[in-house]
């Protein structure tokens, strides 16, 4: 993301990924070790749309993408 945002050369979005994929269960492990809060349980889909309305559909959807070298 650095050199995106300090050279010209790029339009658009820029993805910036992990080169190995997890799941959103082994994300929320792994941030709430580092932040040092617990994760205690997980949350339904029903109670995020209950909840958050239409937004729980970005939290809910699932999106695999893959590193690829900028060219």
């Amino acid at each position: 993301m650095l050199y995106a945002a300090e050279h010209d050369g790029f339009s658009g979005p820029v993805n910036g990924v992990a080169p190995e994929p997890v799941t959103n269960r082994e994300f929320t492990r792994i941030l709430a070790q580092l932040l040092r809060r617990p994760a205690f349980f997980p949350v339904s889909g029903f109670v995020l749309q209950l909840a958050l309305g239409e937004f729980a559909t970005v939290l809910l959807a699932s999106q695999r993408i893959i590193s690829e070298k900028i060219s």
